[in-house]
This record gives structure tokens, C-alpha cells and sequence, in this order.
């Protein structure tokens, strides 16, 4: 018996052929649009011309004869670029040709799209399948108190088992169960629904605890296999009750057969009595009569006794007969449950020989994805080249809401009805959060030179959602943060090094605001890129020194494998990069620090002494100050980098270089530099 689990709201290789057909469809239809208000005949000197019918709102291109739909792929639920909230979405939008089958939803945006088996007409969605011939989903399964999906390859009213996303994600104010089953050489879902609301079926079974649906019994019942389910319980009833009046009517008789026996002794005491005084005959006499009577009613009672036993006893004789009818009926089942679950061997046998296959072409599967992911990043290049340049119209009230592609200017145009305008296209990697790019390095390699830098959509892991970040598009930098050594934000035991948590979003770009991206935990790289903008100059006691830079910003670039830069820093262990190139950040011409720090305590990530008290660094160095004139800086009190903090002197610079014993002459002092930072990866 296998159970269904839906709620409101195909295989592998179906969703491949929808995806390869829809692709083929889009490099057809390559987008020739024009106001649906001049809607002129389809022909040879058309072809390829892209319309917008108000009345079917849907875009059409002509192919020469016909005007055909448009545009197949960004039906909501089509992909996991264009998911559907719910399949309830889908029911909604689609019209009543839509097939029931695996679409891709996404109920929570904390959480990425998933596939799913939608009744695209009703607005069901499938949460899980079960099989009561295993043990899979029994009552203390873990699967019912985990957030894990099981056995995703199989997305259909099938007798295969699964559980879906959707068992933590979906949301319902509907329950629709069924159980199937197989007798009379037929099989048969048996469906009952019932309104219950709660926020996922994870968040009522989960924890445990009992809650009641008020769902009556005659609903539940209509999850039974057969209403000969009755006749056989009540049956039984019949029988045991039958039973329990044997019992009774035995127990009775048995009591009067005793007071019988009594009785007949009485009376042959009272017959072998000769001297009794003629009162106490006659009044024996009179209760012998009372006895007499009272043994004839009684034998008259044990003959209708006997005649009801009778009659129960045939009843129960034609029970166990019945009885004995459903025990043959009932083994005839257990053969055919044998033979079922030989069957059920046999067909598991087969899956694993599937799933074994499809082990196999997983790589070519795979291949097929990246081949097909290439496909659209070529159409990227290829999208709106509606017509050639050469036969440009007037742009006019006849021809307004017309697009063509400017070969001069390499740009979409529209016509307004009096000027050819730029179309901005949202299909590049990077441009929106429904093409994110994996990296900036990505936008690199596929934008052309004139691509500016600025923000834009990434997505490095599957498990993350995509985000914006600063992305220096021609060289493939991302942005991960932006510090002011002037304020306390990220000092050294800032809880922002520690955690994944972002700040200060709102300004995408190599300007002055303290910011942390979500590029911080999520972006692998191997390579990392340092600048320093020193915009405040050097304090000291003797006054302030401006810096060779100005508003520059000095940048160094080192090379480095980590899954993250959070990954690097957040355990707070130090770990070595053996870079040698520090002193292209310092604030001075040439690298005039060099010569003081000869004796380079530690360089890399989070760089601290065994004495809490001085300085340590996320990133950056930590030197001794060697010169004769500057020997009282015998310990590491001097440093250059990020997320640095200094509490002995309480020297607030969180970015930039503190050196204790800066000399000019003979003489020598502490100066404190204090900048913007900038960390980038790729």
C-alpha cells in the first residue's frame, strides 16, 4: 500500500527535453518586436519581426508565414531562473492545457528554488510519497524530524518514495492525502482533503506533540480499501457477542440444573418422611405442589434454553462457516501480497539498474548543462539582432514600439514615435538577481572592454542566494569589505571578523564607507588584493604629516587559496602568507619604513604577540624598530594593516600603520598613519 502526501501549491531526463526544446524554440525566435497597433501581415519581408498581442498578452514573432508564441522559457516554474511560489501560482497563471508534472517553486526567499510535482490545474503541491511495505517512513524515522529531502528522482504520483523541500518550506491551508491500493485487478487512489493552517507540515509533526484536525471519522474513511471493511468488523462484532450469550445462557442452565437436583432430594426427603404430624404433611404437601409448579416452569424455560442454543448454536455454525470463507479469502490475499512484493524485488532490481545507468550519464548529463549554460551565454550576444542596419526606418507614429540592433553603436534600440532610444537588456551575467554571475572574474571574461566597474549580481555557491557586490569588471576584482581606520568598526576584536553577518550596504563602490559584503564567507579566491587610501594624514606629537598619496589609493596584490576570507580569519589561528611586498602600502615615498623593520615579527593573518596588551592585526605585519636611535622599541610595537588594534597605548587606528619610532635626523617618534582600507579577491 503506497501513501501520497500532497499540498496546494517529472524525471531528470524529461526536464532536459523540456529545457533543449525551449532553447531551440529561443534561438528561433530571436526577438523582433514592434507594436501590436500596426499589426501588418506575416511574410518573407517581416520574418523574424517580434510583436507584442495585447489581446493574448504574449509576445509573438513572425517565421515568415505565422505569428508564433514567444518565449516559452519564462513561464513562472519553467526553471530556477523563473520559479513559482507555489503551485497554486502556476494553477493561477497557466491555462487548462497545462500538464500535471515537476515544476520549480520557491515559497521562501531564504531559501533556493526547488523542483516539485505541481497539479498544475488545482494548485497541489506534492510534499512527500511513502511505501507501507517499508520501513522507511515508519513513526520513529528520523526523516519526519529532519529537514532532509529523500530520493529526488522520481517526481510523480508514482510508487516510488520521496520527500521533497517542501515538507519545511510550503506554507498551506490545505491537506489532500491519499492511499492507493490494488484489489479487484484494479488500482486506485482514494484521495479525502481536509483545511488545516500552519506554515509547513515539518513545523505540526516535527516536535512530536499531538494536534487535533477535527476531520471527522467519515472523511477518514474514505482512505479505506473497501466498505467490506465494515461487514467483516461488525461481523466479528456478531460473533463475539453470539459467543458471550453461550457463556450466559451455559452458566444459567447449569444454575438450574443444580436447583433441580436440590429439589428432587428435597422431595425424596420429604416422600421418605412417614411420621409426620398431619399439619406438617399437609403443608409440606402444599410447597411440594409450589415445587412441582415452580420445576415445571423451570423445565418449561430449560426447553426454550435449549431451543435457543439451538438456534445460536446453527448461528454460529453459519458464522464459522462465514468466518472460515474470509480466512480462505484472506490467505488468497497473502498469496497475491507474495507475489506482489516478489514483483516489488523484481521492479527494485530494475531501479537499481536505472540508478545505476543514470550514475553513468551523470557526467555526460552534466556536460549537457554546461554545454546548454554555454548556449545561453551565447545568446546573450545574439538577442534583439532583429533586422540589418542597412534598411534603418524613420522612427514615426507607424513604426513606434519597433526594436532593431545599431551595428554602429553594438546597442538594442526602440522607436518612441519621433527617436530611436537605447533598450536596456537584463540577460547579461551580472545585471539582476535572475542572472547573477558566479564571480566578477566571470563578468570579466564575458563583457567586452568597455564594461564599467560598479555593482552587480553574484552567486558563488548553490546554497547561498545571489547578492550584490563591487566588482571591478574588467579585471575580475570583487569587493569584500572597506574599513576606516578612523573608526572602531572592525578593530581586532570586532565581532564582524567572527561572524557572517553583512554592514552598511548601501554604497557599492571604492569610496570612503566602512562595508561588509556577503562575499566575506561565501567567495572562494587565489588571490587577494590590499589598498590603502590615506586621506588623513600621520599624527604624532610633534604635529601632522601629510602622506605622497593623498587620495591615491596604494594597492599590493599576493597570492592565496581559501574557500573564504572568513574561512581564513574567524578560527582567530595565525596563518602565514609569505608575501614580501607589504611596503607598497605604507604611506611614504620609496618604502621609507623598510629600513627600520629589519626584524619582521609576523606577517599574514591574524598576526598578534603572546602579550594581549600589543598590537595584532586580521591582516598585515607586526616589526620590530631596529635603529640605534630607536632601541627602546625592543618589542613588536609597530604595525602595518587590517582589523589592527593596539590597547597598551590605546592607539584607535583600526586600518593603516603605526610605527613607534619614526626617525628623521636624530631624532626619533611615534607617528600614527591612519587610512581607508580595501580588501578585494579573485
Amino acid at each position: 500500500m503506497a501513501k501520497v502526501s500532497m499540498s496546494r501549491d517529472l524525471s531528470l531526463t524529461t526536464t532536459f527535453a523540456h529545457l533543449r526544446d525551449d532553447l531551440t524554440d529561443i534561438r528561433k525566435d530571436v526577438y523582433n518586436i514592434r507594436a501590436s497597433c500596426c499589426y501588418p501581415t506575416c511574410s518573407n519581408s517581416t520574418q523574424g519581426m517580434i510583436t507584442y498581442n495585447k489581446q493574448e498578452k504574449e509576445l509573438e514573432y513572425c517565421n515568415s508565414s505565422d505569428w508564433l508564441v514567444l518565449l516559452p522559457l519564462l513561464a513562472p516554474g519553467s526553471s530556477p531562473l523563473f520559479p513559482a511560489s507555489t503551485c497554486m501560482e502556476i494553477a493561477l497563471r497557466h491555462n487548462s492545457s497545462s500538464y500535471d508534472g515537476p515544476y520549480w517553486i520557491r515559497p521562501s526567499s531564504n531559501d533556493p528554488p526547488f523542483q516539485v510535482f505541481c497539479d498544475a490545474r488545482e494548485g497541489w503541491t506534492l510534499i512527500m510519497k511513502l511505501d507501507g511495505n517499508y520501513s522507511t517512513f515508519d513513526y520513529d524515522s528520523d526523516l519526519w524530524s529532519n529537514k532532509e529531502t529523500f530520493q529526488l528522482n522520481s517526481l510523480d504520483l508514482d510508487d516510488i518514495e520521496t520527500k521533497l523541500a517542501s515538507y519545511w518550506t510550503l506554507p498551506f491551508t490545505e491537506l489532500r492525502v491519499g492511499m492507493k491500493y490494488k484489489y479487484n485487478g484494479e488500482t486506485k487512489i482514494k484521495w479525502t482533503t481536509f483545511k488545516y493552517i500552519a506554515s509547513s507540515l515539518y513545523d505540526v509533526i516535527a516536535d512530536g506533540n499531538l494536534k487535533n484536525t477535527s476531520f471527522d471519522e467519515h472523511n477518514w474513511a474514505r482512505l479505506l480499501p473497501d466498505l467490506s471493511y465494515y461487514y467483516v468488523r461488525n461481523l466479528y462484532r456478531i460473533c463475539k457477542d453470539l459467543k458471550s450469550d453461550v457463556a450466559t445462557i451455559t452458566q444459567k442452565v447449569s444454575k438450574q440444573n443444580f436447583i433441580t437436583l436440590e429439589l428432587s432430594k428435597a422431595l425424596n426427603s420429604v416422600n421418605g418422611t412417614v411420621q409426620l404430624q398431619v399439619e406438617e404433611q399437609q403443608k409440606s404437601q402444599s410447597e411440594l405442589v409450589k415445587h412441582n409448579s415452580t420445576l415445571s416452569k423451570l423445565s418449561l424455560k430449560i426447553v426454550d434454553l435449549k431451543s435457543d442454543v439451538a438456534t445460536i448454536t446453527q448461528n454460529v455454525n453459519q458464522q464459522n462457516f462465514s468466518i472460515k470463507e474470509l480466512t480462505v479469502s484472506l490467505n488468497s490475499v497473502n498469496v497475491k501480497v507474495l507475489l506482489k512484493e516478489q514483483e516489488q524485488q523484481n521492479v527494485s532490481l530494475k531501479l537499481q539498474d536505472i540508478v545505476a545507468e543514470l550514475q553513468e550519464s551523470n557526467f555526460s548529463l552534466t556536460k549537457t548543462v554546461t554545454h546548454l549554460k554555454d548556449n545561453l551565454t551565447d545568446l546573450e550576444n545574439e538577442v534583439y539582432k532583429i533586422r540589418a542596419s542597412c534598411c534603418y526606418p524613420s522612427c514615426s507614429n507607424s513604426t513606434e514600439g519597433m526594436i532593431s540592433y545599431n551595428k554602429e553603436e553594438y546597442e538594442i534600440v526602440y522607436c518612441n514615435s519621433s527617436d530611436w532610444l537605447f533598450l536596456p537588456l537584463p540577460f547579461k551575467p551580472g545585471s539582476s538577481p535572475l542572472f547573477p554571475a558566479s564571480t566578477c572574474m566571470q563578468i570579466a571574461l564575458s563583457h567586452n572592454s568597455s564594461e564599467y566597474d560598479g555593482p552587480y549580481w553574484i552567486r558563488p555557491s548553490s546554497n547561498d542566494p545571489p547578492f550584490q557586490v563591487f566588482c571591478d569588471a574588467r579585471h575580475g576584482w570583487t569587493l569584500i569589505m572597506k574599513l576606516d581606520g578612523n573608526s572602531s568598526t572592525f578593530v581586532y576584536d570586532s565581532d564582524l571578523w567572527s561572524n557572517k553577518e553583512t554592514f552598511q550596504l548601501n554604497n557599492l563602490d571604492l569610496d570612503d564607507i566602512e562595508t561588509k559584503l556577503a562575499s566575506y564567507w561565501t567567495l572562494p579566491f587565489t588571490e587577494l588584493r590590499l589598498g590603502m587610501k590615506y586621506i588623513y594624514g600621520g599624527e604624532s606629537e610633534y604635529g601632522t604629516f601629510d602622506t605622497d598619496s593623498g587620495t591615491t589609493i596604494k594597492w599590493t596584490t599576493f597570492k592565496y587559496n581559501a574557500t573564504s576570507l572568513y574561512g581564513v580569519i574567524a578560527d582567530g589561528k595565525y596563518k602565514n602568507t609569505s608575501f614580501d611586498n607589504w611596503a607598497r602600502l605604507l604611506p611614504h615615498p620609496g618604502g621609507v619604513l623598510i629600513s627600520y623593520y629589519t626584524d619582521l615579527c609576523q606577517e599574514g593573518f591574524n598576526t598578534q604577540s603572546s602579550n594581549s596588551s600589543l598590537p595584532k592585526a586580521r591582516l598585515g605585519i607586526m616589526y620590530h624598530s631596529t635603529s640605534d636611535m630607536a632601541n627602546f622599541c625592543h618589542t613588536p610595537k609597530s604595525f602595518l594593516g587590517f582589523g589592527t588594534q593596539y590597547r597598551r597605548l590605546s592607539v584607535q587606528n583600526s586600518v593603516g600603520n603605526y610605527d613607534c619610532c619614526y626617525c628623521e635626523e636624530i631624532i626619533c617618534y611615534p607617528i600614527n598613519f591612519k587610512a581607508i582600507g580595501y580588501i578585494m579577491a579573485r
